[in-house]
Parts: structure tokens; sequence; C-alpha cells
């Protein structure tokens, strides 16, 4: 939390305050994490989510209850809750590399849940809407030619969050 608020400060202080914050960059699996684990994912088809569960944050390995999320969802919540306190006009958005499975694994269903489950873990730590903004990155150059295709199935997203803005990151 304090180091947010100490940025997000500064840069009100020398007259460059910020629009929006963006709490992580590419969190899908999570952020600060140690360590590794053999355990496998309990979510479905996530296509890979197998492979990345002994390498990143765990998210997906201990379920959707499990202390991962919890931990994760604490570091989330205390960088919305930094951003909102040196500027409470600022939009705050979480960004995920799930616009890359909009079309592929669990689709826009597992993006949808991937952001609803965040939601859920920061209702406890955040108040108000826990974000509003959505960022997803998309890369052109290694989705086969699928990200205006991507881009367009973004509505059951935007229905799912209607007060926060849904964007594509990168």
């Amino acid at each position: 939390r304090a180091f947010t608020h100490d940025s997000v400060t500064a840069l009100a202080a020398q007259g460059t305050p910020p629009v929006a914050v963006q709490v992580g960059n590419e969190i899908t699996h999570g952020m600060l994490f140690n360590g590794a684990s053999g355990a496998k994912c309990t979510t479905s088809d996530w296509d890979w989510c197998d492979d990345n569960c002994a390498t990143s944050g765990r998210l997906w390995c201990d379920g959707e209850e499990g202390e991962s999320w919890a931990r994760f969802a604490r570091l989330v919540a205390a960088g919305i809750a930094g951003s909102r306190a040196a500027c409470p006009t600022c939009a705050v958005a979480v960004h995920t590399d799930l616009g890359q499975h909009v079309r592929g694994g669990a689709g826009i269903g597992g993006v949808v849940e991937w952001y609803r489950t965040l939601a859920r873990h920061l209702a406890g730590h955040v108040h108000g809407a826990p974000f509003d903004a959505v960022g997803l990155s998309m890369y052109p150059k290694y989705d086969g030619g699928a990200t205006l295709r991507s881009a367009a199935a973004l509505r059951p997203l935007a229905a799912a969050f209607p007060a926060a803005t849904v964007y594509i990151a990168e």
C-alpha cells in the first residue's frame, strides 16, 4: 500500500497526477511469489494451467478458495487502497495476459471467471467497486491473426463488470 500511495503522491506533487493506476502487469498467475510447486491446477480447461502451476503464483493450483488467491487479493487490495488514498479520482485497473485466452482454452468464460474470482476475494478488502478498468494483453504476432476476433468477443466480460472499462493494455 505504501509504495503505491507514495508513488502516486509523488506524481501528483510534481504536477503529473495520474488519470489511472494499473495494479500489476499481466498478473494472471499472481505476483511476488517465491518458490515453485508441483501441484496441479484445480480449475477446468486452462490450456496453460498445469504447466504454469509449478512455476507461477499458484492461483489455480489450490483452488479458488485457497490461500494463493487470498494472498494475491491482499496484495492487489493494498495497491488499490494506496492508489485510492493518494488519488481518489484515479481509475484503478487490473491487467492480465488473458486476452490471449479469449478464443482458446477456457475462452471468454474463463477470463470472466478469473476477474470474478479476484473481485470476490477483494470484496472483504476494498470499499466500493473492486476495480474501475479491466486490462487485457493481446498480441497479434502470437495469436495467428485472432486479435480482432478476440476483441470482438469481450462483450461477456463487459457485461460481468458493467461499471468497469475493458481495454487492451498491450
